[in-house]
């Protein structure tokens, strides 16, 4: 029975990709497109397609809250919808009476909340000169709203005030004593004073910290400033002079510092602005040359400047995707899930492992864009498979399902096995695949073959047969499949190993062994159709603790799960540990969530936060799971001092800890 279907399902890779047998040889890996036979040449194109669309920078790194990432979700639904899949969710829309009105299987979107981030709802930046002249300038291109700005509708005179330093070096200042900007609009220069050559008079490294954009601001608010305008100054030997920063973007963990709006002018329209109101005429270079020297506060009275910005924090919605297969028979109503995160770290605001990443689109190749082409591939082996089955088969439904928001802590997933479409008890094995695109000397790793009595019955022979290096590994609870075995679900994980580009901006499409994702999805959808087309049953087991043990040593907290960065959650703040809701042979009434790896030097270090120790109360809020660990992370801001209840070795400590930038 098992060769049957599995000739069906290397015919049907050719149909279903709908693409001629031809690839070129570096998508082979080194190895003449003419050795491969026409099917698997033929996965190796549309999984190429898949992976190198996803991890394409225009996809921004495919973090919730970003463009990308809903573009992803978009780009994944298209696919499945092509396929025939049928949506997985149900669809909620208002009725003219007010009541809901449900309709099951309508949308291949589950939407759900990921945290919330500040936003420019108004963004209005205007000046009219003193002849009557009106100028509006073009929100994004000429002028934005920086992440500090607070909301205001404001009108008032133009005050240039430099680099608005209120104490430099060499006894510099940008105001002199009594100065007062009550009811004007201040126009602040980036940066330092510069020399000749564009960089600080001050320092030969960069900048030095009078340069901080926060301490400049607010000076200006402190002086009575109705709103400020920050431009880069002319001539500044600095990468970030062509670029206008925005609240969209903002990276700093200081949103909201100030009172009034903030906005940024481009350099060309800054300098419109002082042309008009200097009545020396003098241009925005000449008033930097100025500053430079020190020469204080200049009125520029020949233009007032308008501004209308409102600042909101609005929730982050984000989606999982689902397109189901369905099932035949007695076994339809039953299912089996094959799932990924599509997600990533967009611009590495959180969770990057390189040094200066901060800003830089992370493209997820094999973090998972790897793993997302490989549910991709599997949905069109398996949806021919399906077709070619006889009338009488049984065989159970298959749902096909992209995570979000699982790098920020499962929540993608979690969401789901909370809100599933169907019962829990419904789904018969959930399978998993996070990161198989480095396939690197055939080794593959495999989790979850004992967590089911009678997984490895069922996958066992295919594994036994496939031609790769298949190290078996206890669960850890890092990717998504953890999810779905706190629901007792048994799950199989398939991970082709952690590498040094792992999540920095090097994960590039590139770097991915096509031939090799793709020889690993052929096991999957070996292992998938097996699980679907058994006609028996099959019980969650949980043997052994959630940690690879070697030569029966006993393997420390630490070593519970792979040597990935510490959290730094996605809310601006980070901690520097690692969390898992329970760890394997944890009594399931304790309470409180595992920390399993604490950084050095980090904000949970410096505690005295361990590895294994188990968080129950976080500043006043009880913590159940991760998930209320997140909540609770929500409502800090960088430098909070937080209090910490944890459990250790039976013994109740309280910690504090002040947090650090996210």
């Amino acid at each position: 029975m098992a060769s049957g279907w599995k000739s069906l399902l290397r015919v049907g890779s050719v149909a279903a990709a709908g693409v001629v047998a031809c690839v070129p040889g570096g998508l082979a890996w080194g190895q003449p497109a003419e050795t491969l036979s026409p099917e698997r040449t033929a996965d190796i194109r549309l999984y190429d397609q898949h992976v190198t669309t996803l991890a394409n920078p225009f996809f921004e790194g495919r973090a919730p809250g970003t463009r990308g990432n809903r573009l992803a979700a978009e780009y994944i639904a298209f696919n499945f919808r092509r396929l025939g899949l049928e949506p997985a969710f149900p669809s909620e829309i208002e009725a003219a009476d007010g009541s809901t009105v449900i309709t099951p299987k309508a949308s291949y979107r589950q939407t759900l909340t990921q945290g919330s981030e500040l936003r420019a709802t108004r963004r209005s930046v205007g000046m009219t000169t003193d002849a009557g002249v009106t100028v509006a300038f073009t929100p994004f291109a000429q002028a934005t709203v920086l992440e500090y700005s607070g909301s205001g509708t404001v009108s008032g005179p133009l005050v240039f005030v430099g680099y608005s330093i209120v104490e430099g070096a060499d006894g510099y200042s940008s105001y002199g004593e009594g100065d007062d900007l009550t009811g004007k609009v201040a126009l602040v220069l980036r940066f330092e004073p510069l020399n000749q050559d564009g960089h600080s008079r001050w320092t030969e490294r960069s900048w030095t910290p009078a340069a901080s954009l926060s301490r400049k601001l607010s000076a200006a608010e402190r002086l009575g400033a109705v709103a400020v305008i920050l431009v880069n100054p002319p001539g500044a030997d600095d990468p970030r002079v062509g670029e206008l920063m925005d609240i969209e973007a903002g990276t700093s963990g200081l949103e909201g510092l100030l009172n009034i709006p903030a906005v940024m002018l481009s350099a060309e329209s800054a300098d419109r602005m002082v042309r008009a109101g200097d009545f020396q005429g003098r241009s925005l270079a000449e008033l930097g040359a100025l500053a430079d020297e020190g020469s204080g506060v200049i009125d520029m009275p020949g233009v007032r400047v308008d501004l209308d910005v409102r600042v909101e924090r609005v929730p982050i919605e984000t989606d999982n995707v689902g397109g189901v297969l369905a099932g035949r028979g007695s076994l339809a109503d039953e299912y089996v899930i094959v799932g990924a995160h599509y997600d990533h770290l967009g611009y590495g605001e959180f969770g990057s492992r390189a040094v200066g990443g901060r800003g830089e689109v992370h493209p997820g190749a094999d973090d998972n864009a790897s793993g997302t082409a490989g549910v991709l591939l599997a949905a069109a082996r398996l949806v021919h498979a399906y077709e070619s089955l006889p009338e009488t088969a049984q065989a159970r439904s298959i749902l096909f399902l992209a995570f979000t928001a699982e790098e920020s802590g499962l929540n993608g997933s979690r969401y789901f096995v909370r809100h599933m479409p169907f019962e829990s008890d419904a789904v018969f094995a959930m399978v998993n695949m996070d990161m198989i695109g480095r396939l690197r000397d055939g080794r593959l790793e495999l989790e979850g073959l004992d967590t089911g009595d009678r997984m490895a019955e069922i996958v066992g022979p295919f594994v036994d047969a496939v031609d790769l290096t298949i190290e078996t590994k206890k669960p850890t609870s890092n990717s998504d499949h953890a999810s779905f075995r706190a629901r007792k679900i048994p799950i199989l994980n398939f991970h082709t190993g952690l590498h040094a580009e792992y999540h920095t901006p090097d994960d590039v499409a590139a770097l991915i062994n096509r031939r090799g994702a793709v020889r690993v999805v052929e096991l999957v959808t070996d292992a998938v159709m097996a699980l679907a087309l058994d006609p028996g049953e099959m019980a969650f087991t949980r043997p052994g603790r959630e940690v690879a043990q070697a030569d029966d040593e006993q393997v420390s907290p630490d070593d519970a799960v792979p040597a990935v960065p510490a959290l730094a959650a996605s809310f601006g703040v980070a901690v520097g540990a690692s969390e898992a809701d329970k760890a394997e042979g944890d009594d399931p009434e304790e309470p409180g969530m595992l920390f399993t790896r604490v950084d050095a030097d980090s904000p949970a270090e410096l505690a005295g936060v361990r590895a294994g120790d188990r968080l129950i109360r976080w500043s006043g809020a009880e913590i159940k799971d991760a998930q209320d660990w997140y909540d609770a992370i929500g409502g800090n801001n960088p430098g909070d001092l937080v209090e910490l209840y944890i459990t250790r070795d039976g013994t109740q400590l309280r910690l504090h800890a002040i947090l650090s930038g996210g």
